[in-house]
């Protein structure tokens, strides 16, 4: 019973990670326009804060219809994608590598790989990029140990 709570939450952080990828892929691009210092997250439309609430993967996106719930700019599937595809192959991985080490290792791939993919393709980077990345990795390093703390449970309990 306690490996499958432990199970849920890593499923519960995959979505989280997801999420947060779209948001640092997001900040590397823009660099100074929005800080990666900067906890909170904003519209690219109208700039404005979006509460927490609102920021819960997929479901907020399904709650407010595909738009900003402030300036009703449409957001795009792009945005949306990698929201669910990142957690889904994290989740598919672990589950093929019975959430062993080389599942966790996989996710950081997964994870790292898209980033490198999207700064690649967009490429947009301004002054302050390389000063972004690396505290962008720095950040990834704590949500990382945070993840393989639960594979580690996982696979002790």
């Amino acid at each position: 019973m306690t490996k499958h709570i432990l199970h849920l939450i890593l499923i519960i952080i995959y979505f989280i990670l997801g999420a947060y990828a779209t948001t640092d892929v997001s900040r590397l691009l823009k660099g100074a326009v929005t800080s990666i210092y900067d906890p909170n997250c904003y519209c690219p439309s109208c700039g404005t804060k979006i509460p927490l609430r609102s920021q819960i993967p997929v479901i907020s996106y399904l709650i407010n219809r595909g738009k900003c719930s402030y300036c009703h700019h449409k957001i795009t599937r792009t945005d949306i994608l990698p929201e669910i595809l990142l957690p889904l192959g994290f989740l598919s991985f672990s589950y093929i590598l019975h959430f062993s080490f080389y599942a966790y290792l996989v996710c950081i791939g997964l994870f790292e790989g898209y980033k490198f993919l999207c700064l690649v393709y967009y490429g947009a980077r301004t002054s302050g990029f390389l000063k972004n990345l690396v505290f962008s990795l720095l950040m990834n390093s704590l949500l990382f140990l945070l993840l393989g703390f639960f594979f580690f449970l996982a696979n002790v309990l």
